[in-house]
């Protein structure tokens, strides 16, 4: 159903993350659909083609360890000419938390970013990217 340019739509969350948005929601917005729409502007910001070019930043991870260690060891490899150094933590017994330092052509990053999101396990993900200049010389 769409109304004055909105879109009504229906999503399956889990109640602890919803409880979440509603406390968010009353605190800093006008409604929990306007919490919802600013939520998507920033992912649509994080992950769309702004900055493109030449780009360094940080790739952020948190996820349970015995389900997606070595598939993550497999991505790092296999995009090793963006990812420049990793740090890896321990958050609990069950959970890691590693941070990838990237640099190369937005693309890239962004496509290494997205593969990151699809390996079971993974709950977390942001990314922050900023254009590279060239240095003076």
């Amino acid at each position: 159903m769409s109304k004055g340019g909105c879109t009504r739509v229906t999503v399956t969350v889990p109640r602890e993350l919803l409880e979440e948005l509603d406390k968010l929601s009353s605190k800093f917005f006008k409604s929990r659909s306007h919490a919802v729409s600013e939520a998507i502007r920033r992912l649509a910001s994080d992950f769309s083609g702004a900055p493109a070019g030449e780009v360094t930043g940080v790739v952020t991870y948190l996820y349970a360890s015995r389900h997606a260690s070595e598939s993550l060891r497999k991505l790092g490899h296999r995009y090793i000419d963006v990812v420049a150094s990793t740090l890896h933590i321990h958050v609990s017994g069950e959970e890691c938390l590693e941070v990838a330092v990237v640099k190369g052509p937005a693309e890239r990053v962004r496509e290494f970013a997205g593969e990151l999101g699809k390996v079971a396990g993974v709950k977390r993900l942001s990314i922050t990217l900023a254009q590279v200049k060239e240095a003076p010389r």
